[in-house]
């Protein structure tokens, strides 16, 4: 804390995955969780009138002057806005801009610094990791990207009715400032109260489970910190309430399909593809050389190490892949350390919620539902409608190349020959034995240019209008067209039928 918010922010982190350090230390670092103290609301008014333009005693129709909540870049004050809505409104702390960047650099100063002269640093990549923290905390202080992630957030989250997103009020967003929506509840993990309610563990467990599965294998676009503070429970609706987007995750589609091939991997107890998930997902550290064969068959011990066993822990696997992974001179790309800091996070809610359930399993059933779901009859239609469109795009940019790659064609026509360049420097011996089959090739090719010139040239003429000779040049043009797509049918046709002749001689 004397520190500053910086360093309050990097002991939250570090709070979070505690496990490995000492008790004392544990309870040191909670306390920055809730005890990090407000500041001033003088500051408060100033802040507000110089973003909004006015005090918050005129902006809104009644605003609390003490926070209800303090964290270690922003304050929180209850308020509401003339038409009635309860709203929470987001202070960021005066200068704190100033103040982090000059942290950061320090924190980057010292990690450079660690990282030249201390070998366990270059292994974990200190300075890459202290980076990654860097790029995300200033994102995070600007709160107009907050606002738009939850937005995004809302639209993903669209189906599930017992998930809502707090509505966000642009007209009293901006960097600085972030007004919300006021939801109830109590913490997802405060099974008495839940109790208490009436509602169903299970139930909540399943929705949460399959609606982070949707937003890391499907969406790409995920909560990155769903701690029990950001995840409330209200306890009248049943609805599962998530706070605090200034944090989300991205994976692209490689990286989805990765994460879904882990998951498989764990729960299916197969060491050898949960490795080959894992290489995947990492980059090798700097100046390590990976053994992908040794590697793999340190997963299949691995495998009958932590996989095999009764009741296996989600966090312990996901801990124990990492140190591996390390060993072997990788580690997690920075976007897929989120999902798996996220993973944990979950997987701690969900034993809180039902401590029976295994959330490798109930990930695989809700990504057969979210995949029955996502990929129905309209879905795919709307999915091959997109790509046809890509497709017609693609080939609308690519028709002045089209035109003049027949244009150089016909300039070789009228030369009397045909140049047709190939590289075959890496075949060596064997290409006086491939001879005859690239004279083929090259026929082929040549007839295949031959036929694309005709076409793309009669669907570029008809679309112009005129006469020659009194005949519709258009409408030649378009019969000629016709005429080049049935010989270039036939050609295709005769060319698979040689093909397979070719291929049962060749038996």
């Amino acid at each position: 804390q004397e520190l500053g918010p910086t360093f309050v922010k990097f002991g939250q982190i570090v709070s979070s995955r505690a496990d490995n350090l000492p008790p004392e230390w544990q309870a040191e670092l909670d306390r920055l969780q809730a005890n990090v103290p407000p500041f001033s609301y003088q500051y408060v008014q100033k802040i507000i009138s110089s973003e909004l333009g006015a005090p918050p005693e005129e902006v809104f129709a009644t605003f609390e002057q003490e926070p209800f909540a303090a964290a270690s870049t922003a304050q929180v004050h209850r308020a509401t806005l003339y038409d009635g809505s309860e709203v929470v409104v987001k202070v960021q702390r005066p200068n704190i801009d100033v103040t982090v960047k000059a942290d950061l650099n320090v924190m980057r100063d010292l990690s450079a610094q660690i990282q030249r002269k201390q070998e366990w640093a270059r292994d974990i990549d200190v300075r890459g990791l202290v980076n990654e923290f860097a790029d995300g905390i200033m994102t995070e202080l600007d709160y107009r990207n907050e606002a738009s992630n939850a937005r995004l957030f809302a639209r993903n989250m669209e189906q599930y009715a017992d998930i809502h997103i707090p509505h966000m009020y642009g007209q009293y967003i901006t960097a600085k400032v972030l007004t919300m929506e006021m939801v109830k509840g109590v913490k997802i993990t405060d099974v008495q109260a839940i109790d208490a309610a009436g509602l169903d563990r299970v139930h909540l467990a399943e929705v949460f489970v399959q609606s982070f599965m949707k937003q890391t294998l499907f969406d790409g676009f995920f909560h990155a910190d769903p701690h029990p503070g950001n995840v409330l429970v209200n306890l009248e609706t049943g609805e599962i309430n998530f706070l605090d987007m200034g944090l989300m995750g991205t994976l692209d589609r490689h990286q989805r399909m990765a994460l879904a091939d882990l998951l498989i991997s764990i729960q299916q107890k197969d060491g050898y593809s949960l490795g080959k998930a894992a290489m995947r997902l990492s980059r090798s550290l700097p100046g390590r050389v990976v053994d992908e064969k040794a590697f793999l068959e340190a997963m299949e011990r691995f495998a009958d190490r932590f996989l095999k066993i009764e009741d296996a822990d989600l966090s312990l696997i996901i801990s124990s892949l990492q140190e591996t992974i390390r060993r072997y001179g990788m580690r997690l790309d920075s976007d897929f350390t989120l999902v798996v800091k996220t993973l944990m996070q979950a997987e701690a809610i969900v034993h809180t919620l039902v401590p029976t359930m295994i959330i490798t399993d109930e990930a695989a059933r809700s990504v057969t539902i979210l995949a029955r779901e996502q990929f129905g009859v309209e879905q795919l239609s709307d999915m091959v409608r997109a790509q046809m469109t890509r497709s017609a795009r693609e080939v609308l940019y690519r028709l002045p190349t089209l035109v003049e790659s027949t244009t150089k064609w016909l300039d070789q026509y009228e030369k009397g020959r045909f140049e047709v360049y190939i590289d075959t420097s890496d075949l060596g011996q064997q290409v006086e034995k491939l001879s005859n089959g690239f004279n083929k090739a090259i026929n082929r090719l040549v007839m295949g240019l031959a036929l694309a010139g005709w076409i793309i040239g009669s669907a570029i003429a008809s679309t112009y209008q005129g006469e020659v000779g009194g005949f519709d040049l258009s409408r030649f043009a378009f019969y000629m067209f016709i005429a080049g797509a049935a010989v270039g049918a036939y050609v295709v046709v005769r060319g698979l039928w040689q093909s397979r002749d070719d291929d049962e001689s060749y038996l």
